[in-house]
């Protein structure tokens, strides 16, 4: 597909505007087909036609044309090259396999972390964190095709071993809107399509047979913040959406409520602080406050909302039992 995308270029140089969004050089697994990719940048960036023989010269140029196989190989790319019309869909091609390359290489290293003991548990949570937010920070600038199907697998996955291992001081995905939020949706957009990846993930979990009771406490939700003035209500918003949906999907619910309670982290715009809150049934916005006006996380802290959270179920308990 690497070949067709660039002979699909080299015949209908305008192609190159709709293949562009979607790919990079690093998307390209051959050196070659990657020096090429670059060379049509440097001549788009200047304006330049993207003709074979302006390719040509600025690979000669960069001493990398003998490299490629010379001005053969660029001809043989234009005649094996079954339709121009389809480079959109050559670059998706192209663009998921680096996908999935990524993916492998990110779920090799992972794997060599857990089996040699060397990283402590945090740090190889860390690193899958990390390698995950790279691809959805992709995804959301449009550069990126994402294998929704292969990542939904692999989520569920990861639930199922927090399962089976009783882990639960962890939050085995975090369900962002921040990078939505990045990528142009206002407040109201953001919150709507974070808690519509919410629901996809309990769908899914539910369809692969895990008990709400189990996976529920391990998600969270990562929100953007800013001067907005729907930042102001947005957790509490969150929260009593997703407490009703939950109720109305989910006949399965534990009695203290866990799985209707959001945890969520909100990035402040502006600030490079990050606020930790627990937006439990009977939270307030005091934390999505603190967000928009920029004041200490100390306020926000996760442990304190949390035990605040049980003094008040207690409370709660204690005055039903009278």
């Amino acid at each position: 597909m690497e070949e067709a995308l660039i002979g699909s270029v080299l015949i209908t140089p305008d192609a190159y505007l709709d293949a562009a969004p979607l790919v990079s050089a690093e998307d390209f697994y051959l050196h070659r087909n990657r020096w090429i990719w670059e060379a049509m940048v440097r001549l788009s960036e200047h304006r330049q036609p993207l003709d074979l023989l302006l390719v040509a010269d600025d690979l000669e140029e960069h001493s990398q044309l003998e490299e490629i196989g010379g001005r053969a190989y660029l001809i043989s790319l234009v005649n094996q090259t079954p339709s121009a019309m389809y480079a959109v869909s050559y670059g998706e091609v192209v663009k998921e396999m680096s996908i999935r390359r990524r993916m492998l290489t990110a779920a090799n290293n992972l794997a060599r972390m857990a089996h040699t003991r060397d990283q402590s548990l945090d740090t190889i949570i860390g690193e899958a964190e990390k390698a995950i937010f790279g691809l959805k920070e992709d995804q959301a600038q449009n550069t990126c095709i994402f294998s929704t199907g292969f990542a939904m697998k692999m989520m569920g996955d990861v639930q199922e071993f927090f399962i089976r291992n009783g882990v639960r001081n962890y939050y085995s995905v975090s369900i962002s809107g921040y990078h939505i939020a990045e990528a142009g949706a206002n407040p109201i957009s953001q919150l709507a399509f974070t808690l519509s990846n919410g629901f996809t993930f309990v769908e899914a979990y539910l369809a692969r047979g895990m008990h709400v009771d189990d996976f529920a406490p391990n998600l969270s939700f990562f929100f953007s913040n800013g001067m907005d003035p729907e930042y102001v209500v947005i957790g509490r918003v969150a929260r009593r959406i997703w407490a009703r949906a939950m109720r109305e999907r989910c006949a399965q619910v534990v009695a203290d409520g866990r799985p209707l309670s959001v945890e969520e982290r909100i990035e402040i715009g502006g600030s490079p602080r990050t606020l930790h809150t627990t937006i439990g049934p009977l939270h307030g916005p005091h934390g999505e406050i603190a967000g928009v006006f920029g004041i200490s996380r100390d306020v926000t802290e996760l442990h304190t909302l949390r035990e605040e959270n049980k003094r008040l179920r207690k409370q709660q308990a204690a005055t039903a039992s009278t």
